[in-house]
Order: C-alpha cells, then structure tokens, then sequence
C-alpha cells in the first residue's frame, strides 16, 4: 500500500515534495548549518544538493510506501 501524496488537516498539509519546492528547501533548512547538525544527511552547500537530495526522495516513493513529506500549515 503507497501512502497518498497529500495528506490534509484543518491546521497543516503534508505533501510529496516536488521540483518546484528545490529553492526553498535550500534556503529555508537545508543550507542551515544550525538545522542540519540534527539531521541525518549533510547540510546543502548548492543547489544542486537540493536537486539531487529531490531525485532521491523520488526514487524512495517509488521503492518503498512514502517518502519525504513537507509540512505547510493551512493558514
């Protein structure tokens, strides 16, 4: 069984990240050292991480039953 690619509640979306997000991933929290040394992957250096750390969730959503989701409230 695949998890959906949207998951909605009144306050937040969870959603499959797509190419379009790539520059705010970066510049929101994977390019922040502060963010990244509590994570289990490096932090971004360029974008071009962002692009290829995308490919890679794509390629787990295909593997495996879900993948990265990013969380955005509603509001």
């Amino acid at each position: 069984m695949k998890a959906p690619d949207r998951i909605e509640t009144s306050r937040l979306l969870l959603r499959k990240a797509t190419p379009q997000d790539v520059d705010s991933i970066f510049s929101r929290y994977a390019s922040d050292p502060e963010v990244t040394r509590y994570v289990g992957w490096p932090m971004h250096r360029s974008i071009d991480d962002t692009h290829a750390f995308l490919k890679f969730n794509d390629a787990e959503w295909l593997q495996w039953p879900a993948g990265l989701y990013l969380i955005e409230e509603q509001s």
